[in-house]
């Protein structure tokens, strides 16, 4: 049994321009969110203690992070299973 390699080809000049365009948009809105968290850390500060919202902070990163990871691992499975070994979209699980 021979083994063929995949050649891979170069995206079309519109899916770079895509692609470039979207990690723009991601860059502006992770500085715009960085920005929105300093803010509301530093209007805390007055009646909350510093220790409190570093905290909170932090945890609210961890949760996002767990949830980042949780998702990809769950997309990368379905993507290595075969469509025989999907139990809901397998063809072979709707016959009686």
């Amino acid at each position: 049994m021979a083994i063929t390699p995949i050649l891979q080809t170069a995206p079309a000049p519109s899916a770079r321009r895509t692609d470039s365009l979207r990690g723009i948009a991601l860059m502006a809105m992770g500085m715009f969110l960085f920005s929105c968290v300093d803010t509301m850390a530093k209007v805390l500060t007055e009646t909350v203690p510093p220790v409190r919202i570093v905290w909170f902070r932090q945890s609210g990163l961890l949760l996002g992070v767990l949830v980042l990871v949780g998702h990809q691992r769950a997309s990368a499975r379905r993507r290595v299973l075969s469509p025989s070994q999907r139990p809901i979209q397998s063809r072979s699980c709707l016959r009686p």
